[in-house]
């Protein structure tokens, strides 16, 4: 081979090689991108890596080839050029239409683009873009992350079709994830903690003041809401307070023992002296009520609880503590009248009030604890 060819076939050689890795590398940046557009040109960077590995296997052109086997390269090359193209593009097109399920997801059949939010199973909002194919052409349908912000502004209706959970605010509807297709699959991992806040002090409204009893939206909902925040480690004090004030006044529809044992919890937790005996004296008695499990023990913890209540103020026979020491006086004489201590000391604990002997009340405390730890 003279010089001039040999140089020749090392230029093309040349050119094949840097067409083939300029196509390979060009193709995978374009892919990684993710874009719909980008497809589109990461297709002709691939088929034109592939028609120059394809060109270069077919022996290229060169001086000593005939015309005729020179035509069948140049439109092998282009064919498949063309072909590898088509096929790659082909490729890249597949997609899924509104309402087929796409991994662990639904699109609804109603969704518009901006309203409809994504997550996975462990409640972290995803951005996801999905392809569908409409007439032929592929059209990209993109899910952007749900921005923080939006969560404080639903907080009306929660609803359950179909696997999709979401919150509807008068005409307005956002989605907050789609799941499989059995409603089973829902649950209120999807909800932020200020989600579920939020709810749970809708749900507990009452719906008309002048009604009497009283009847509020749905208590059970809003126990159940109020419940995630109390039980969760990552919510802050002031959530966990307000969802506590407020489940605390849903007591009496409480039907599950660890509801009350969540309030009970949170009581010695975030608040301390007066209020929280009080409060910890009226959970235990409605824990009572509620429920026929342990019931004597419950109405014991009452009593002490109430005990301490009065016991923190030296003024024990104030207007405040009437109340109390009505409850008290009930439970001594009536409620807990077979309980041996009680029988035995129930006068002295009595007296003990009248006198506002402070002493003498602690050490009632004492022994009444130590019979509920016996």
């Amino acid at each position: 081979m003279s010089l001039k060819n040999s140089l020749k076939t090392h230029f093309e050689d040349i050119i094949v090689t840097s067409t083939f890795f300029v196509g390979l590398i060009g193709g995978v940046f374009l892919v990684n991108l993710g874009s719909r557009e980008m497809y589109t040109s990461a297709a002709i960077f691939f088929a034109l890596a592939l028609t120059a590995f394809t060109h270069r296997f077919l022996g290229g052109i060169n001086e000593d080839t005939s015309f005729s086997v020179g035509t069948l390269k140049v439109t092998g090359t282009f064919a498949v050029l063309l072909g590898s193209f088509w096929l790659i593009n082909q490729s890249f097109s597949t997609g899924a239409t509104p309402g087929e399920p796409i991994g662990n997801y639904r699109l609804p059949a109603d969704f518009r683009p901006g309203n409809v939010f994504l997550f996975d199973n462990a409640g972290n909002p995803l951005e996801m873009v999905f392809r569908e194919i409409e007439h032929g052409d592929t059209v990209e349908v993109r899910f952007p992350r749900l921005p923080a912000e939006k969560y404080k502004r639903v907080s009306r209706t929660l609803s359950q079709e179909e696997g999709q959970l979401y919150i509807k605010t008068g005409d307005e509807t956002t989605y907050l994830g789609m799941v499989d297709a059995s409603p089973k699959a829902v649950n209120e991992d999807l909800l932020t903690l200020e989600q579920h806040l939020s709810l749970g002090m809708y749900y507990s409204q009452i719906l008309d003041r002048t009604a009497d009893p009283q009847v509020r939206r749905d208590p059970k909902l809003a126990i159940r809401h109020l419940g995630r925040v109390l039980e969760s480690p990552e919510a802050d004090n002031p959530s966990r307070l307000e969802a506590l004030n407020q489940m605390y006044y849903l007591r009496q529809y409480i039907k599950a023992g660890e509801d009350f044992e969540r309030i009970l919890t949170s009581l010695q937790d975030l608040k301390t002296g007066y209020h929280m005996y009080l409060e910890m004296g009226a959970t235990y008695l409605q824990y009572a009520i509620n429920m026929t499990e342990k019931r004597e023990k419950h109405r014991k913890l009452a009593l002490i609880n109430y005990l301490q209540c009065l016991a923190s103020y030296s003024d024990v026979k104030n207007e405040r503590n009437r109340g109390v020491i009505t409850v008290v006086t009930n439970l001594i004489n009536i409620y807990l009248s077979d309980d041996p201590y009680v029988r035995s000391n129930g006068k002295d604990i009595l007296n003990s009030i009248d006198r506002e002997d402070l002493r003498a009340l602690n050490s009632h405390i004492r022994a009444l604890q130590q019979t509920v730890e016996g």
